[in-house]
């Protein structure tokens, strides 16, 4: 008899699900958790919550953010791994799981390093990274880049662009 053929006694859940097992030889066996594990867990969340907005009033300087995220964090993998039941799933879930994660940092560090390589234009260029090709001083009247972005200006004034 599994977990579930226990929690669940005649929801249909139960019963048929032993017998199913036993004609195809295999046991399905899943983890319920009680309600005080629920509980702790909430109990936890609520404090990591008030720690988060307590470390907020305090100013740690380029550190602010490396705690807040810390915070999140374990918040995050308590509700993963007790909520999503991943604490007690299949080794293979939990690695697909997790290398989602790792994607998803790389993510992050690919755009960071990008962010992070613009505040050279600055320096490079004496100015931010303009917003219009207007902007652009070395494309002044007379060269192709600006035809080319005058065009585009024009067909705006007329209509043409909307499609009309």
């Amino acid at each position: 008899m599994t977990t579930l053929d226990a929690a669940a006694p005649g929801h249909g859940h139960g019963h048929g699900h032993s017998a199913h097992a036993e004609a195809h030889g295999h046991e399905h066996d899943h983890h319920v958790c009680g309600v005080p594990t629920f509980v702790g867990i909430l109990l936890i969340l609520f404090v990591l919550t008030v720690l988060t907005v307590g470390v907020s009033h305090f100013d740690f300087g380029r550190f602010n953010m490396w705690i807040a995220m810390a915070i999140a964090a374990v918040k995050a993998s308590l509700v993963i791994s007790v909520f999503m039941h991943v604490l007690w799933d299949t080794t293979i879930n939990r690695i697909f799981f997790l290398s989602s994660f790792l994607f998803l940092g790389l993510f992050f560090l690919f755009a960071f390093a990008d962010l992070l390589a613009r505040g050279d234009l600055v320096k490079a260029h004496a100015r931010p990274a303009p917003l219009d090709a207007s902007d652009i001083s070395e494309w002044g009247p007379g060269t192709k880049e600006h035809k080319f972005f005058e065009q585009f200006k024009n067909r705006e004034k007329n209509g043409k662009a909307k499609g009309h």
